[in-house]
């Protein structure tokens, strides 16, 4: 197996390597090397971003025995070149992976929790657990993970042979690896099989927060932000809370009270808006039915108004077959858009989602519906405005005929 100086020194960003092979592909050289400092992805974790020769690392796989790292340009086998990973980027995937086991192993200390599943990306890291823990048991694991942080403890590694590690307590053993294991031990907190970096000591860490949680197939899905992760988190947090905060006059401290109260308020408003929409709706139906034509079919009810929602004439439309055995047809505009509804009375005999296909046409919009309602929308324009009259016409001929 080509030396992967990743696996015991973590902290070593650079090295010294001999060119083993340089094979063309698809996306440029794949090229191997005898030893590496750039970690190329496994177990969860992503790939370091780094350099061989000063080019740039575009794709990297490892197939056991050795790690191959995708260029841009070909070397020379046998050439001794320098490789470097980024350190911003390891120190963050480090963070986050010694997080991970810090909590994984707390979770089942504490709560008899495996951790089933592991995923870091770029911007979020999350772990599953085979058992549902609730936001106490949560909260007492984070402030457990943070005490494991405060004790500074080295994180230690070793390679041991398959008779080795039966010998050996871990919280969890990959059943992939093969041949010499390597042990990721971090004293009072966790011990298992790993292939990923991690920082020197947990207080590299800083600090781990969990960000959120849901139930997840039997158990639950957690979030985790570690280290620099952690603290852009408390940033974004802190200032949305402070503008909140801000807009409502008063102390952060007391930012969730004022919007409650202005949820309370908001809720009894709506409440009051619709009470007094259903009010007006009736007053206008009524007007609006004495002054409709009569067609064969029961009375025709045109109504273009300049401002309007689709709820309001939702609700116009409904009050109208309400009072009167009538087809409703009410058009509103609102900003560039037309808004429309097409209803019947129950004893009126025509297809309100027929009419709505033919009005779809005349304004060039959207819509649809059964027999007895429909609705839909187009963009404003003079066109559409010019056809509303002769829709109002159309709708008059299909009610009035045999």
């Amino acid at each position: 197996m080509d030396e992967r100086i990743y696996y015991t020194e973590p902290q070593t960003l650079t090295c010294e390597a001999e060119v083993m092979s340089c094979e063309k592909v698809k996306d440029g050289y794949e090229v191997r090397v005898n030893r590496t400092v750039i970690f190329p992805s496994g177990g969860g974790q992503p790939r370091d971003r780094g350099t061989v020769a000063g080019h740039e690392v575009l794709a990297a796989r490892d197939d056991g025995e050795a790690i191959y790292y995708t260029i841009d340009t070909p070397l020379s086998v046998g050439d001794v070149v320098k490789l470097e990973t980024q350190a911003e980027v390891r120190l963050d995937h480090s963070q986050q992976h010694s997080g991970e086991h810090i909590v994984s192993g707390l979770a089942k200390k504490l709560f008899g929790a495996a951790n089933v599943g592991f995923h870091m990306a770029e911007d979020y890291m999350t772990i599953d657990l085979d058992m549902m823990l609730d936001r106490a048991q949560l909260s007492a694991l984070e402030s457990a993970a943070n005490d494991a942080i405060y004790r500074d403890v080295p994180i230690t590694y070793a390679l041991v042979g398959d008779d080795e590690l039966e010998h050996i307590e871990l919280r969890k053993r990959s059943e992939k690896a093969k041949g010499l294991i390597r042990i990721v031990t971090i004293d009072g907190a966790d011990s298992c099989t790993c292939c990923g970096t991690h920082v020197k000591s947990t207080g590299c860490i800083g600090a781990i927060k969990i960000v959120d949680f849901v139930k997840y197939k039997a158990g639950v899905r957690v979030w985790l932000a570690c280290g620099k992760r952690a603290m852009n988190d408390y940033d974004k947090k802190h200032t949305e809370l402070a503008a909140i905060a801000k807009n409502f006059s008063t102390k952060w401290t007391n930012a969730h009270e004022a919007v409650m109260k202005q949820s309370k308020e908001l809720a009894s408003a709506k409440r009051e808006l619709k009470k007094r929409t259903l009010e007006l709706c009736d007053y206008k139906a009524k007007k609006l039915i004495e002054q409709a034509a009569d067609t064969r079919r029961g009375k025709l009810v045109f109504v273009f108004e300049e401002d309007g929602s689709m709820d309001y004439i939702k609700t116009l439309s409904e009050r109208i077959c309400t009072f009167s055995n009538a087809f409703a047809a009410v058009f509103a505009r609102c900003g560039s858009t037309i808004f429309y509804r097409l209803m019947r009375s129950e004893g009126v005999n025509a297809s309100a989602g027929e009419i709505c296909r033919a009005v779809n046409v005349a304004l060039n919009g959207k819509g649809g519906g059964r027999d007895d309602s429909a609705q839909g929308s187009a963009v404003v324009s003079d066109a559409s405005v010019a056809a509303i009259e002769q829709i109002k016409s159309y709708i008059g001929n299909v009610l009035n005929a045999k």
